[in-house]
Formats: structure tokens, sequence, C-alpha cells
């Protein structure tokens, strides 16, 4: 296993599973202070155990690499908020997949049911978005330095996705956060 530690970074690692003829592990390198993943390692090896020393050997090497991140100990808010996005929209997929797989029996109550929690959901989000102070609209609006440089990865992908999904439930938007939320919007244009 892997035996790295850093005041900066954790690693959460995923069950090793089957794939196909081979074996896959998977972590993810999370930022400790926004819970924010950094980077997506993953091996493959024709047994378990060789597809966990890969992916010990890709961490070991990963960490070598980290630097403290830009922002340290920055407020978690609007990583937090996007995160939740990221999983509700996950939650939600699935639910729509197990009313697709029930066919005509269960699923529309599933389906009814997915679309009752999407909209609880989301307006507990917006109810989170509107409490964002200023500085946080803007960070909601602002990619970082770490998604600028990582953009065309597709984690930072879908986390600014995300960022630009969730700045329509902004009602207060100051000139600042407009001009963030337009920037965001050309770099997704352009990715």
């Amino acid at each position: 296993m892997t035996s790295v530690e850093s005041p900066y970074f954790r690693i959460e690692r995923s069950p090793t599973k089957r794939a196909g003829a081979q074996w896959r592990a998977a972590a993810a390198i999370v930022r400790a202070d926004i819970d924010e993943p950094v980077e997506h390692l993953s091996a493959m090896a024709s047994s378990a155990d060789a597809a966990d020393v890969q992916l010990s050997e890709q961490i070991q090497d990963a960490f070598g690499r980290l630097q403290k991140p830009s922002g340290w100990g920055r407020d978690p808010t609007v990583s937090h908020l996007v995160q939740r996005w990221l999983r509700l929209r996950d939650e939600v997929y699935r639910m729509y997949l197990a009313s697709r797989a029930a066919g005509d029996v269960d699923g529309p109550e599933l389906q009814r049911q997915a679309d009752a929690y999407e909209a609880r959901e989301k307006r507990a989000i917006e109810e989170r978005v509107a409490a964002l102070t200023e500085g946080q609209l803007l960070e909601l609006v602002t990619p970082s330095e770490e998604q600028l440089a990582k953009r065309g990865d597709a984690y930072v992908l879908d986390a600014l996705t995300a960022k630009k999904d969730l700045s329509q439930f902004i009602a207060r938007r100051s000139p600042e956060v407009l001009a963030g939320y337009r920037q965001l919007e050309d770099l997704l244009g352009s990715s």
C-alpha cells in the first residue's frame, strides 16, 4: 500500500475491481483544505496486487511533483458547493437509469421520485448560492489557477461546467461577478 503523507493532500482510494480480464486500481488525490480532487490516477494489471503496486507507485510519483496549492487555506464553501452539484448530477442520473430499467410498471413512479428529489435538492443548492458572499460569488464564477492549467482534463471540465451551472442561481450579479461569469462562459466555449 501507499505510505505518503502531506499536510496539503490526502489520498482517496477506490476498491480494486475487475475490469474485463484485468484488475483496476484507482485513487484521487484531494486537496485537504477544500476537499477538491486535484489528480485522478488508475492502474490496470493482471492481478489485484499488481494493480495496487502500480497505483502506489503512481501516487508516490504524484506526491513528489505536487507543491503547496495556490490559495491554500481558502474557504471551502464554494468547492463543497461544486462537489455537491456534481454528486447531485450523478445521483439523479443513476435514479433515471433505475427508472428506465424498472420498465412500465415501476418506471414512471421512480421517474417522479427522481424529478422530485432533483427539484428539492436544486432548491436547497439555490438557497446556498443565495447565501454566498460577494467574494464567494467571485470564486464561484472564476476558474482557479489549477483549473486553468488543467482545463483539458475531464474532471476539471466537469468542475468548471458545474460552476457555470451553479451561476444560474446567482440573483445579485455585481459587475465583477458578471465579468467573471462571462470569462467562465468564454473558457468553456473554447474548451
